[in-house]
């Protein structure tokens, strides 16, 4: 009997999830969240009222609706042929000194690089950065970071944290689906919701088994796109990650209380490595290439790209918002600037 009610219990979460998605979407690409929105904040606070040792059943349950709700959208997509990239008419491009930061901001941001000249790309392609350019999950868990780091007012009490997951969850699939769904950001959205879910339920998250039930999903709602190079991409650099870095980083001695910058240099070239040593095999067979300066790209690119991307979300909230401060915007457009020399530089040696 209580194995009936369990499997009803998941079963009515995911019908729910599955209704939001299909019943919610109409002429609007947003449409679909204020049903969606409306039943998790139901459960959110449905889940404040729950004894802790019902607390996974309602992590399941949510873990359930969502999974439903994605699964309505890529159902819907497949339909159309293709999800709408509608993220970038929200992203202002006029605003900047340069045309570049513009172009840069609108295709790192909401993936539309209709803006992009192909002297930009071809920097971005010689230096080995192409990956940072093209819409993946790495720009969505920058996105997640900044969510995880502008939440932490709230504290750590399971009303504080079922609202956190929520947050999480809604902005970060809402920002999947506005730029376009693709495999790795559809790949990192998975991986989101597993952890977090993992992280309400009191359970600490398994990297490989995240890993496998991301792959899991992501494959029964969409078999096909294993035939895309961003997914096998995006799937093997995270293998990588989770089973070579380890690996690395303990290779450096016993990590001390003090600041330690070459620790730090040490552990972000263990990251483009590891990616490395998954990805490369397979980038070879589809591209016939292998960036000769991926380490030296990463070290000097990644932490420029991520500043520029925080700085870019700051600056396009606030530009909507009407009150985005002029050293905002020129501090965005430096960084964009100096991201651009550092790579021109990497791709003429």
């Amino acid at each position: 009997m209580l194995a009936r009610e369990n499997i009803e219990g998941l079963a009515l979460p995911f019908a729910a999830g599955v209704a939001a998605g299909v019943f919610g979407m109409g002429n609007q690409p947003f449409l679909a969240l204020y049903p969606t929105a409306c039943a998790a904040f139901c459960l959110a606070v449905a889940g404040v009222y729950i004894s802790l040792r019902h607390r996974t059943f309602l992590c399941l349950s949510l873990m359930m609706f969502f999974t439903g709700t994605l699964c309505a959208l890529t159902a819907l997509a497949g339909g159309s042929g293709s999800t709408p990239n509608v993220a970038g008419a929200y992203i202002p491009s006029g605003i900047f000194l340069h045309e570049s930061t513009g172009a840069l901001v609108k295709a790192m941001l909401g993936g539309d690089r209709a803006l992009l000249d192909g002297g930009t790309v071809g920097i971005f392609r010689s230096s080995g950065a192409s990956h940072l350019l093209a819409l993946s999950g790495l720009h969505l868990g920058i996105i997640y970071m900044i969510l995880d780091r502008l939440l932490i007012p709230l504290g750590n009490t399971p009303a504080a944290s079922a609202v956190k997951y929520g947050v999480k969850i809604l902005l970060c699939g809402a920002y999947a689906y506005a730029t376009g769904a693709s495999a790795s950001i559809s790949r990192a959205f998975l991986f989101i919701l597993l952890w977090e879910t993992s992280r309400l339920s009191c359970r600490r998250p398994r990297p490989m088994t995240v890993w496998c039930g991301a792959l899991t999903i992501q494959l029964t709602v969409a078999p096909l796109a294993i035939r895309s190079a961003g997914f096998l991409l995006s799937y093997m650099a995270m293998a990588g990650i989770f089973v070579v870095y380890p690996w690395l980083k303990g290779v450096y001695p016993s990590e001390s209380r003090r600041f330690d910058p070459i620790r730090k240099i040490w552990e972000a070239a263990c990251v483009a490595i590891s990616c490395q040593l998954f990805t490369a095999p397979i980038a070879w067979v589809l591209f016939g290439t292998f960036p000769k300066y991926f380490l030296l790209t990463n070290l000097l690119a990644m932490p420029l790209t991520t500043a520029f991307m925080v700085l870019s979300v700051a600056t396009v909230l606030l530009t909507d918002a009407g009150c985005c401060p002029s050293a905002l915007i020129q501090a965005t457009d430096a960084l964009c600037q100096l991201l651009l020399t550092v790579l021109e530089i990497i791709a003429g040696m």
